[in-house]
């Protein structure tokens, strides 16, 4: 099956192509939610998902980067990385079952890199082998955030204060009223 036929792609695939430009070609995110055509042609309910994907990948990235740094000998590349980011993110935050978000994922790499598709496989598998070991590693909230933020808001507020506000940071608004 084709990844653009298998359910669910097309908000998965505007997800990782959103999250491209934010964090390779470092787009604010309104850019990026400008730039992307097939965000913008999504139905609602579609779009409401790929931003919040968009949103938790944004959220975790610092365990979801440590997570794939750890798990690779060498890098994809960007794009493929995007899409591991991605999966992991549904898998790790959004409670997505495991083998839809794998499914998903490996599929859309194996299309535009044949060779990898195996390499995603087994990266995404081994992750979910180790899930409750490497969130309890690199899933602290001030784990997100580059370190040289980190030291200067611990170093302003101390590390409790800190913390608390990486903490916050974690969690999505209690209300969204997005208008698409």
């Amino acid at each position: 099956m084709t990844p653009h036929k298998q359910k669910g792609i097309a908000p998965r695939l505007a997800a990782a192509r959103i999250l491209f430009l934010i964090l390779i070609r470092q787009c604010p995110l309104q850019t990026a939610l400008a730039r992307e055509a097939a965000w913008q042609d999504l139905p609602g309910n579609d779009r409401a998902l790929a931003r919040n994907i968009v949103m938790t990948a944004l959220r975790w990235q610092g365990l979801l980067r440590n997570v794939l740094k750890q798990s690779l000998a060498k890098p994809l590349p960007d794009e493929a990385m995007i899409v591991l980011h991605v999966a992991l993110a549904e898998i790790f935050k959004m409670d997505t079952p495991a083998h839809a978000a794998t499914a998903v994922a490996v599929d859309a790499i194996k299309t535009r890199w044949p060779g990898l598709g195996g390499t995603a496989n087994a990266v995404l598998r081994r992750t979910l082998r180790e899930q409750e070991a490497l969130l309890e590693q690199y899933g602290a909230p001030l784990q997100q955030w580059p370190e040289w933020y980190t030291g200067a808001l611990v170093e302003a507020y101390g590390r409790e204060t800190a913390s608390a506000i990486a903490a916050a940071c974690t969690h999505p608004a209690p209300l969204d009223l997005t208008v698409f």
